[in-house]
């Protein structure tokens, strides 16, 4: 009985210093796609700096032509839009959580710019996160500096009236390591083929808010995960029935032989037998 126990304490020492460098538990790994909706979205206007859009249907990005009192320059528009990250999983001592990617889906009704203009699309995390749609204004914005540290992507083969996808993992899964519990990403357009937020060059993109209603193409967070059981839970559990299983089995055949042995109708050998 001691080789036995010696043995699988033994097993029990290899499995727990393996890692999955060098097991594959490709079988115990399952891939998972999570889509996440915006807690709150609207956009702000350069050119009407008290105003709040929070109730219209579209979320206006880029620059829109005439300043008040200013002849010949443009104005910068800008979307907010705020998402749970709370809902995004988190490894535990159970489970390990890797995170393969997260996109970003807006739907685009139409662009206003100039057709030989290369259009972009620039995506800037924001970590000020006390804001409210039905309030926010061109003059109390959140995260008024540094947007220029976000992901940029050319507009060349948009979507129109359908849903657009930028993978923007870098910028989200930086945050989601710190535990924030939401994020705000703020959209800008330009035509420049650079990543900028100061565009010279009057364009609009036209982007489907939750206001509008349209539940195909509303503004999301497309995160795909893969949830792999811990190995060393794993291991232990897999020998915990292995062992239970030995256990079980032993036990049955001292059972059998035991009732063999109570038999009265048992052949023996014995030659005192009659």
């Amino acid at each position: 009985m001691y080789k036995l126990v010696f043995f699988l304490f033994f097993v029990i020492g290899i499995f727990y210093f393996m890692s999955e460098e060098f097991v594959d538990v490709s079988y115990a790994q399952s891939s998972k796609n999570l889509i996440i909706y915006p807690s709150e979205d609207s956009f702000v206007d350069e050119s009407e700096p008290g105003e709040n859009f929070a109730n219209d249907k579209y979320l206006f990005s880029g620059w829109s032509h005439g300043l008040p009192n200013q002849d010949q320059s443009i104005a910068q528009i800008l979307s907010y839009i705020k998402f749970p990250l709370d809902k995004i999983p988190q490894s535990n001592a159970y489970e390990i959580v890797t995170i393969d990617a997260i996109k970003l889906n807006i739907g685009i009704e139409t662009t206003w710019w100039n057709e030989n203009d290369k259009h972009s699309l620039t995506v800037n995390p924001c970590f000020d996160d006390i804001w409210k749609e039905e309030s926010i204004t061109w003059n109390t914005r959140p995260c008024k500096e540094n947007l220029e540290n976000g992901g940029y992507y050319p507009l060349e083969k948009l979507k129109l009236q359908d849903t657009n996808q930028f993978d923007i993992t870098e910028i989200i899964e930086n945050e989601r390591i710190i535990k924030l519990s939401e994020i705000t990403l703020i959209l800008s357009s330009c035509s420049t083929d650079e990543l900028r937020i100061d565009c010279q060059n009057p364009g609009l993109v036209l982007i489907y808010s939750l206001d509008s209603q349209r539940q195909n193409v509303l503004p999301s967070l497309s995160v795909e995960y893969t949830t792999t059981i811990n190995p060393v839970i794993y291991y232990v559990i897999s020998i915990v029935i292995t062992t239970s299983a030995i256990s079980i089995y032993f036990k049955s055949r001292k059972a059998k032989k035991k009732q063999e042995d109570k038999d009265p109708y048992k052949i023996t050998n014995d030659p005192d037998y009659d």
